[in-house]
């Protein structure tokens, strides 16, 4: 395609993983209001913080 940059390879095979998990955690946040920033996120770790 014209006008498009040349797409890059990602040096870190971890980057696409990384940035799936700040989503799962934004949308956690989003759905219970709370901020869960350690793994593994589970559903005791959001019911506690709700206390």
């Amino acid at each position: 395609m014209r006008g498009m940059p040349p797409r890059q390879e990602s040096r870190d095979p971890y980057e696409r993983v990384d940035s799936a998990d700040a989503a799962v955690a934004n949308a956690i946040f989003n759905a219970t209001g709370v901020r869960i920033r350690d793994y593994p996120r589970t559903l005791d770790k959001v019911l506690a913080g709700w206390e």
